[in-house]
């Protein structure tokens, strides 16, 4: 194990329980900086080390990562690690600029920065709130998402806490916007504060997707190895057809679609000539993915999506219920519905919400066998 990463560790200690009232949260962890500008709104207050006494600082400060080392400014040196307390803005090329109170811990790592926050749960859960659910859903559709996303991280806290944090701030955990949060999605998380689902004495793993489809999916067949619980099967979904933008098609150039999967670290056959399906789930959606050129590879379809997501958009191929066929020496993928269909559909219980469903009954329509509950009553996972 690195030695950022110990240190971060002994400044981190994982949360091992739900009423623990905050979570650690890894920001940029897709695309670690090597510098970031630690801009104070005011005053902010470091510290350098274990045993060093807090520092105070006014001035704006570049905090680089020369190995597993930081490097401060000439007046503040250099150290292992560094906490921050306080309100500040960090600054860092090719990303929009954030702007939080939170506490701060930041580490290197191979010449990469470890940037760990520590947020209050329901600021955690408001924060997700900004990316993942719409101002334009009713106020019932949007508390059903507060109670899910405030479930997932009840029940899958420390989820990386092998390297000295709970949750990273892509959609691998639940996509994290730290910013201005909307009024109509803050007054949704302030009232379920402390809801949650739960099943069997413990808080669900809720997971949501933006749109089904038509049909929500298996947990056991988008994860093989999760466990299958029974409020995460396939169901029909009599809602979600009502939104007429379910179905979507796109092109790809053999070119880039082998660029996406070497990106992924998922070598391909080049130039790549065909793209088959080889196998679905029940539900429709692609299973295994055959990638042929000069030879021929089989991808898991879920890391296939993934893989093209990350390097061409979320826009691109939105979901795994899709057909392929060939244009010239591009790849049209004709689908429908938009991510891996797990748990509540998104445009499902906002249609719910407009029909004048509660946020009772849209949990209950997307997690069937659940019970609503309290952070604070729940038995950890």
């Amino acid at each position: 194990m690195k030695l950022g990463r110990l240190l971060l560790l002994s400044l981190l200690p994982a949360l091992a329980a739900a009423q623990t009232p905050d979570v650690a949260v890894r920001i940029y962890h897709y695309s670690p900086p090597a510098e970031v500008r630690l801009v104070p709104a005011g005053s902010i207050r470091l510290i350098l080390c274990a045993t060093c006494k807090p520092q105070a600082a006014a001035e704006t400060i570049a905090v680089r990562a020369e190995g597993d080392r930081l490097v401060l400014s000439e007046r503040l040196g250099s150290a292992n690690a560094v906490r921050v307390s306080g309100a500040y803005r960090l600054e860092v090329a090719g990303h929009a600029r954030i702007a939080a109170a939170y506490p701060l811990a930041i580490a290197a790592e191979q010449g990469r920065l470890l940037l760990t926050l520590r947020i209050p749960l329901e600021e955690y859960v408001a924060e997700v709130m900004a990316v993942e659910a719409s101002g334009s859903a009713s106020d019932e559709t949007l508390k059903a998402m507060a109670v899910a996303v405030r479930s997932y991280a009840a029940h899958y806290r420390g989820r990386h806490r092998g390297h000295g944090f709970d949750f990273c701030d892509s959609t691998h955990c639940q996509a994290t916007r730290l910013g201005i949060v909307p009024a109509r999605l803050r007054a949704a998380v302030a009232a379920t504060q402390g809801e949650l689902l739960v099943f069997d004495g413990k808080p669900a793993a809720a997971y949501y997707h933006r749109n089904c489809g038509g049909v929500t999916e298996a947990v056991r067949r988008a994860w093989p190895g999760a466990p299958a619980v029974p409020y995460l099967q396939q169901h029909d979904d009599a809602y979600c057809p009502a939104w007429p933008h379910s179905r979507w098609s796109a092109g790809i150039s053999g070119r880039d679609l082998a660029e996406a999967l070497r990106k992924a670290g998922i070598v391909a056959p080049e130039p790549i000539h065909e793209v088959i399906v080889l196998s679905r789930t029940p539900s429709g959606r692609a299973s295994r993915v055959a990638v042929g050129g000069s030879g021929q590879i089989i991808v898991g379809a879920e890391a296939f999506r993934l893989a093209i997501s990350r390097a061409l958009g979320p826009r691109v191929v939105r979901s795994d219920l899709y057909e392929v066929r060939v244009a010239g020496d591009r790849f049209v993928f004709y689908g429908r519905g938009a991510g891996h269909g797990v748990g509540l559909c998104q445009v499902g219980a906002a249609e719910m919400g407009r029909q004048g469903k509660s946020y009772a009954e849209i949990l209950a329509y997307y997690y069937p066998g659940t019970r609503l509950g309290r952070a604070d009553t729940a038995t950890p996972r």
